[in-house]
């Protein structure tokens, strides 16, 4: 197991590299800054480090410069990450601070694990390439931040013609060329907003009014109702810099559309007399419906309700009625979330009266997780009823994965096959989280746990994988357990916590009859439910023989 350090200022972007590099077995470290991981990096050295280029801050080629700098850390293998150029454009750049791989963003995963799995084989057998010297570096890093810079005032100029103004944004952004470092997506916008004097309103031009759906004129209490909160203080502390010095004073501001859908800019106060503000608006990132807090309490609660309805089609909550096994299941919803998740499970009685159990979880962030995970389960349904055998089943269903998505989504999943008749169950785990066997001790009402780990990787990264079934024998004191990645993500052992995490929950006075699948299950969602909210939702199921 190697350790590798995942740095990006986007957390979507980092978690998806660390399930990748996770599920190859790798222990991963994140940093969200170059700073942080600068901290990291010489505290607790990595076999490799993968990295965004533009961040604030240290940035991925200052970071990586100082790395090669420094005696601990000059041959740790470094891999770009980058959004932003293409490979003509990053390449000089990368020579110049000893980088050799470059990944671009979106990568499917077969295509990052190619890179992480050359990048390791080699640590610590052929050397880094040494950065150069620093008036060639200085050099190619100041070309290349200026080169981006150009190429997005283009962008903005030639999309948003009307806004004569933005060109007063791209000086400020040029003077303070660190600024440019910030992410600009394809469907961004930038407008301009004024503070008329006599009413009191905020202006906003034609481009801020299409992409927020708000009138051109609000007062201030509209305004600030659609603010999060915790952005407040520094849009007022930009504001009143602004009024006493006459400097442009610069803050991030998330604010809510007429949708609900939350949008993040960066905002510029200027001065132009003693009651007069204006300004403009740079969106940086769409983020979408993923923080309740910033959204009215009836507008939260409206598209929780949707968003609940749809994964209930998906996933009934109440499993199928088994008459040969006892079967219990649970979504547990993020409390902070008001999208739709991306887990799901299933029980399918088959014809021979065999019993077909999933469980599994979407990742990458190109698509809503639910348009993969309700085809998925159809499509697991669909080859069941010809081959349900699990490994097969899920060879199957990677080919069909790897032929129809070009982005880098992927899933990991289980996929169990119970035998009634004889307790048999044949098991197949494509990069999910390890399902537990938990043995009830009628004696000393202590129970057994252990975990069924897995090398096979997850669906969707190549399209040649051999998955492979373990089989195991059920009885009247012996349950499965299977759940999704929500229930473990803040730890950096998740098996070894949860096995004794179970251990401790299930442990009591002695009882000659093992508990059924759903008392097992209500104890386990009381005992186990992350201590401090999960930003993932969790999906839970216990079978259990009948006796």
């Amino acid at each position: 197991m190697a350790s590798v350090l995942v740095v990006d200022d986007d957390a979507a972007s980092r978690e998806y590299l660390r399930a990748l590099i996770a599920h190859r077995g790798h222990h991963v470290q994140e940093a969200a800054d170059g700073d942080t991981a600068l901290r990291i990096a010489n505290q607790n050295r990595p076999d490799a480090i993968v990295t965004d280029v533009l961040m604030p801050g240290l940035d991925g080629c200052e970071l990586a410069r100082v790395l090669r700098s420094q005696p601990a850390t000059a041959s740790v293998p470094i891999v770009f990450n980058t959004a932003h150029y293409d490979k003509r454009e990053i390449q000089p750049l990368a020579r110049a601070c000893g980088v050799r791989h470059i990944i671009r963003k979106p990568a499917k995963p077969a295509a990052v694990l190619a890179i992480v799995d050359a990048v390791l084989s080699t640590a610590g057998g052929r050397p880094a390439e040494p950065a150069g010297t620093g008036p060639d570096f200085t050099e190619q890093h100041r070309t290349a931040l200026k080169a981006k810079l150009l190429q997005t005032t283009l962008a903005l100029q030639s999309s948003r013609s009307r806004e004569d103004r933005l060109r007063h944004e791209v000086t400020h952004l040029r003077d303070l060329l660190g600024d440019a470092r910030q992410q600009t997506p394809p469907e961004a916008v930038a407008g301009i907003w004024r503070l008329a004097p006599h009413s009191g309103t905020v202006l906003l031009s034609t481009t801020l009014v299409d992409r927020l759906g708000l009138p051109a004129r609000l007062t201030h209490r509209e305004i600030w109702q659609r603010v999060h909160r915790a952005d407040r203080r520094a849009l007022a502390h930009a504001i009143r810099t602004a009024r006493r010095s006459g400097q442009p004073r610069t803050a991030r501001l998330r604010i809510g559309d007429a949708d609900g859908t939350v949008h993040d800019f960066a905002v510029i106060c200027r001065s132009a007399g003693p009651q007069r503000l204006w300004g403009t608006a740079q969106e940086l990132v769409t983020c979408g419906h993923d923080q309740p807090e910033r959204l009215s309490p009836a507008l939260y609660r409206a598209h929780r309700l949707i968003s609940d309805s749809w994964h209930a089609a998906m996933v009934p909550r109440t499993p199928p009625p088994l008459s040969t096994a006892d079967l219990a299941t649970a979504y547990l919803p993020a409390p902070g979330r008001v999208d739709t998740g991306a887990d799901w499970y299933d029980a399918m009685p088959l014809p021979d009266g065999r019993i077909l159990l999933s469980i599994g979880s979407v990742a990458g962030h190109r698509l809503p997780g639910p348009t993969v995970a309700g085809p998925m389960r159809a499509v697991l349904r669909a080859y069941a009823l010809g081959h349900p055998e699990p490994a097969d089943l899920l060879a199957r269903v990677n080919r069909y994965l790897t032929a129809t998505t070009g982005d880098d989504t992927y899933l990991t999943a289980v996929a169990a096959l119970y035998h009634p008749g004889t307790g048999r169950l044949d098991l197949a785990n494509a990069g999910h989280p390890a399902p537990l066997v938990i043995v009830h001790d009628p004696g000393t009402g202590v129970p057994t746990v252990h975990s069924l780990p897995t090398t096979d990787p997850p669906l969707g990264i190549r399209d040649d994988v051999e998955y492979h079934t373990r089989s195991l024998l059920l009885d009247d004191c012996t349950c499965l357990f299977a759940y999704t990645d929500g229930l473990t993500d803040d730890y950096a052992d998740p098996t070894a916590h949860l096995v004794d995490a179970v251990r401790t929950a299930l442990t009591g006075a002695p009882d000659r009859r093992a508990p059924t699948a759903g008392h097992l299950l209500n104890r386990l969602r009381t005992a186990l439910r992350p201590v401090t909210p999960s930003h993932d939702d969790i999906g839970l199921l216990v079978l259990a023989p009948r006796a």
